[in-house]
């Protein structure tokens, strides 16, 4: 039988993570080209339905990591550098 004094003193506990989360990836910054900025405005003439970045914020994406943690860039930076540690530019 189901004890109704368990009810009345049942508070529900929501627990709220205390990072906030970003959508993460990883990306190689690029200084645009007068070629591509003149292919950009090109591609901006032709209405096609993009979301074209600033060329301030010109990249290329290398993983798209998704819905990610604050608690965890710590980690991914370190990996990162461990994977690209012996790599010369």
């Amino acid at each position: 039988m189901f004890d109704s004094s368990y009810q009345e003193s049942f508070i529900p506990i929501i627990i709220i993570s205390q990072y906030m989360s970003f959508r993460g990836f990883i990306a190689i910054d690029i200084k645009p080209t007068d070629e591509i900025k003149k292919f950009l405005e090109d591609l901006d003439k032709t209405k096609a339905k993009l979301k074209l970045v600033e060329l301030e914020n010109m990249h290329i994406t290398l993983k798209f990591l998704g819905e990610t943690q604050e608690e965890h860039i710590d980690k991914i930076i370190e990996i990162i550098e461990n994977s690209i540690g012996n790599i010369k530019p």
